[in-house]
């Protein structure tokens, strides 16, 4: 460089291990491109909750939690919560 001042590059490069899901539903999360919402909804569906016990947990009105459900039962092309259970035992973790 003519005239002026010459100037080196830094750069610096992390790489770290992100970590495997260490559950189903956080792999499903991945997998389906869940948001955080819906994976709260699909954690409680796969322990067994009714949909009053989830949104009661979540403070949600029961239409915003069918709402959610929904969305999750099309993100995994799954139609009942019995399929969602049996998809997330069907996911196997590495480790």
């Amino acid at each position: 460089l003519r005239g002026a001042a010459r100037q080196r590059a830094t750069a610096a490069v992390f790489v770290s291990d992100s970590g495997s899901p260490e559950r189903p539903e956080e792999a499903m999360t991945l997998l389906y491109g869940l948001t955080p919402a819906e994976e709260r909804v699909l954690d409680l569906v796969v322990a067994g909750k009714s949909t009053d016990e989830i949104a009661g947990t979540l403070a949600v009105a029961p239409s915003t939690l069918r709402t959610h459900l929904l969305h999750v039962f099309e993100k995994t092309g799954r139609r009942s919560r019995a399929e969602l259970v049996k998809l997330s035992h069907e996911i196997v973790l590495p480790g």
